[in-house]
C-alpha cells in the first residue's frame, strides 16, 4: 500500500511552475497510490465554495476528480497559511504525539522539511515536516509502512 502526503502547494494561475508540477504529480505519481493525504494549504487563497466557478480552481477539481475516479482514495485538511514556529512548537508536538499515543506526526512545511527526531517521556518519536511546493518542494510517501521524503 502507498500513501503520499502533500501541503502548501499554493496553487493559483500566478505560479504556472507550480501549477504544471502539481498535473504531473497527480496524472503520474498520484494516479499509481492507493491514498493522496492533502495536508492544507492546496490554493494560494481560497474564498468558498463559490470559488468552484473559477475557471482554475475548477481545473484542479477535475484533476482530483479524475483521480479518484481512477481509485485513488483522497483525504483533504484545509488549511489557514500560518505555520507554527514559536519558542513552544516542539512542546505542542510532544503534546500531540503522546494525547494521541503515536510515535510519528506527519505535517505541512515549517521550513525546516525533513524527518526531525523528537523523543516523548523517554520514547523515541518523529515528525516529518512536508516541504511546499515554491522552489524545490516535494512530498513524503508512506510505502510498506515505511515514509520517505521526496524532493523535486
Amino acid at each position: 500500500m502507498q500513501s503520499l502526503f502533500i501541503s502548501d502547494l499554493h496553487l493559483s494561475e500566478d505560479r504556472p511552475a507550480a501549477n504544471e508540477r502539481f498535473f504531473a504529480f497527480i496524472e503520474d505519481t498520484g494516479a499509481r497510490a492507493d491514498a493522496l493525504y492533502v495536508l492544507g494549504d492546496l490554493f494560494e487563497y481560497w474564498i468558498g465554495d463559490d470559488d468552484l466557478a473559477n475557471p482554475f480552481n475548477g481545473v484542479i477539481a477535475g484533476f482530483f476528480r479524475r483521480l479518484t475516479e481512477g481509485g485513488t482514495r483522497l483525504y483533504f485538511m484545509h488549511g489557514n497559511r500560518d505555520f507554527l514556529v514559536a519558542d513552544g512548537y516542539e512542546d505542542a508536538v510532544r503534546e500531540a504525539l503522546r494525547r494521541h499515543n503515536v510515535s510519528r506526526l506527519v505535517h505541512g512545511h515549517t521550513h525546516r522539511p525533513g524527518r526531525h527526531r523528537v523523543e516523548v517521556d523517554g520514547r523515541p518519536c518523529e515528525r516529518w515536516v512536508i516541504p511546499d511546493w515554491y522552489g524545490n518542494g516535494g512530498f513524503v510517501e508512506l510505502k510498506d509502512g515505511k515514509l520517505r521524503l521526496e524532493r523535486w
